[in-house]
């Protein structure tokens, strides 16, 4: 796996690989972007998240130049997508939907397409994509032989082939089986965490960024509602304004265990009848023990594991947008 060759002619960790700003776009009358505004940085898989018709896929064809920007800003590598795009867009590396693949050709004879279009590519790079998507046994069949899910390996092929900074991806795993998913999730990781090839993906399938997302950000009604690590999406920390819930427990005495909550500033939120969700740090054992002095008897004390699946249906139904 040592096709792909970076570009390291520093450019500061701290400086995103892309940069979108304050996008608007609409169609007709009807607004589909408001103000979206995220930054992929090096070397990070980051989940752009939304209902259906949230504007997940008109994002990706502006900030690819696919479509025509109304207000806002992409840029890319710190080239401006609207001014100078051949620039911009030798940084990156795209499947959205479907690839485009002539059928009447080898999936070799696909990638050499690509391949010609570029001056810098080394040849052993296209032997490095074809065996990096699992195709290295079924390369010199014709296309038109290809299972969907064939067909969307050597489109994730193409894209890699001129070793882009970034990598956009539109419901990139649209036909693969579930070992054909575990292993382009753990490609997509190598990619990002070991050859700092930064990933923009967009995906339904919330089970699976979950496994490999470093951080997401959830678009609902055209306007980014939350972007958030995974780690702070698993400890509770959903909105921005408030501290994570990181347990959950059920006791025999509701009003004692609130009124202690209020007392000592502990926040908390009643879930139903005897049921809490609470933030506390490392003093559990603390907490037990004051609440037992009150008379207050546990039924169940246990941590928080919130999905990502948990996290962007209550973000989704707290903006007061379309509904999950």
């Amino acid at each position: 796996m040592d096709g792909i060759l970076m570009n390291e002619n520093s450019s500061s960790e701290k400086t995103p690989v892309l940069s979108v700003k304050n996008l608007y776009k609409s169609f007709g009358n009807k607004t589909v972007l408001k103000g979206v505004s995220f930054d992929v940085y090096k070397g990070e898989i980051f989940g752009l998240l939304g209902p259906n018709g949230s504007g997940k896929t008109t994002t990706i064809k502006l900030a690819l130049g696919l479509l025509g920007i109304d207000r806002g800003s992409v840029e890319i590598c710190g080239y401006d997508i609207s001014k100078n795009f051949e620039k911009a867009i030798r940084n990156v590396g795209a499947i959205i939907e479907n690839p485009e693949l002539y059928k009447y050709l080898s999936g070799r004879e696909n990638l050499m397409q690509c391949y010609r279009m570029y001056d810098d590519i080394k040849p052993e790079t296209v032997e490095w994509a074809i065996e990096s998507v699992g195709l290295k046994n079924r390369i010199d069949e014709k296309v038109s032989r290809y299972s969907l899910g064939m067909r969307q390996r050597l489109g994730i092929a193409q894209a890699i082939i001129h070793s882009p900074r970034i990598l956009v991806l539109d419901e990139p795993t649209n036909g693969l089986d579930p070992e054909g998913i575990k292993q382009f999730r753990e490609f997509l990781v190598y990619l990002a965490h070991e050859k700092g090839v930064s990933v923009l993906i967009s995906s339904h399938l919330l089970a699976e960024l979950d496994a490999f997302c470093d951080r997401v950000a959830v678009i609902n009604s055209g306007k980014v509602i939350g972007i958030k690590t995974i780690e702070e999406i698993r400890n509770g920390e959903v909105d921005g304004d408030k501290q994570g819930y990181n347990y959950k427990i059920s006791v025999d005495n509701c009003q004692t265990a609130e009124a202690f909550f209020k007392e000592k500033e502990i926040p908390y939120r009643l879930t139903f009848e005897g049921a809490f969700e609470i933030s506390i740090g490392d003093n559990k054992d603390e907490i037990i023990f004051e609440l037992v002095k009150r008379d207050v008897h546990f039924n169940s004390f246990a941590p928080i594991e919130r999905t990502l699946e948990d996290a962007f249906i209550e973000m989704v139904n707290e903006s007061g947008g379309s509904k999950i």
